[in-house]
C-alpha cells in the first residue's frame, strides 16, 4: 500500500503458512478521500502524504542566498528579486503564507507580505524582494538580513531566506570633505563641513599633502580604512 504502515501476522497451517497483512495510514500521512473508508484506504488507494512547503528558490540564482548588487552614482538604485515556493505532498490542500515584516531592515522590503496558494499548485511566485541603496553607505562587507517565511497547509513549515546586499558607490566632490579630515566615533570620517577649509599656502617647488575624504552623493562616508 502506498505510504501506508503495514505489519504481517504469520499463522502456520497444516501444509502452508498463512500471512495476514494489516495496514493503516499513520500520522502524518492521511487516508485518501476517494477510499470507501479510512480503514480501507491503505488497501484501495493508499495513503496520502500531507501538503507542505518543501523549498524556496530565486529564479536564475546560482546560490541559495538572495544576492543583490546595488550602485549609487548621482542617485540611489533599487533592484528586485522574486521568491518562488515549491510545495510537496500527495494530498490536496491550500497553503497560507506570511512574511515577518518586523524582522526586515530599512533597506529591504517585501511585497506582498501574505497570501494563499490554491490547492493543487506545486510551484508559484510568492513575493518580490526589493533592496535600495538609498541612505545606505558603502561598506567592506555585504549587508545581511533574513526573510522569515511561514507556510501553513496540512503541515506548517518555517523558511529563513538569507539576503546579501552589496553596495558600490561613486564619490561626489560636492559632498566630500576637502583640506581636513575629521574622524567620527565609528572610525570613518565626516563628509561635509559648514565652513570652508583653511587655505593651504605653498612656495614654488614645495609639496604638501592635502587631505580628501571621498563621500557619496548622499554625503555618506566610505567604510573605515583597513588596519595597516
Amino acid at each position: 500500500a502506498t505510504d501506508a504502515a503495514c505489519t504481517a501476522d504469520y499463522e502456520a497451517m497444516a501444509d502452508a503458512l498463512m500471512v495476514t497483512a494489516r495496514c493503516s495510514c499513520e500520522p502524518p500521512n492521511l487516508p485518501s478521500p476517494e477510499a470507501a473508508s479510512a480503514e480501507l484506504a491503505p488497501y484501495e488507494g493508499g495513503c496520502l502524504t500531507p501538503r507542505e512547503g518543501v523549498t524556496v528558490s530565486v529564479p536564475q540564482a546560482v546560490a541559495e542566498n538572495v544576492v543583490i548588487e546595488l550602485s549609487k552614482t548621482s542617485r540611489p538604485e533599487t533592484a528586485n528579486r522574486t521568491i518562488v515556493l515549491h510545495m510537496g505532498g500527495s494530498s490536496s490542500a491550500e497553503a497560507r503564507w506570511t512574511v515577518d515584516e518586523g524582522a526586515l531592515p530599512p533597506w529591504l522590503s517585501v511585497w506582498p507580505t501574505s497570501g494563499v496558494l490554491p490547492a493543487g499548485v506545486d510551484k508559484a511566485a510568492l513575493f518580490t524582494v526589493s533592496a535600495s541603496s538609498a541612505h545606505v553607505a558603502e561598506q567592506s562587507e555585504p549587508y545581511t538580513a533574513a526573510i522569515n517565511l511561514t507556510v501553513s497547509s496540512q503541515r506548517t513549515k518555517l523558511f529563513r531566506v538569507p539576503v546579501l546586499v552589496i553596495v558600490a558607490v561613486t564619490t561626489s566632490a560636492k559632498h566630500s570633505m576637502w583640506g581636513e579630515a575629521r574622524p567620527t566615533e565609528e572610525g570613518s570620517f565626516e563628509c561635509e563641513r559648514a565652513d570652508a577649509p583653511p587655505p593651504v599656502e605653498l612656495e614654488v617647488g614645495e609639496e604638501r599633502e592635502v587631505v580628501f575624504t571621498a563621500c557619496d552623493s548622499e554625503g555618506l562616508p566610505p567604510p573605515p580604512p583597513p588596519p595597516p
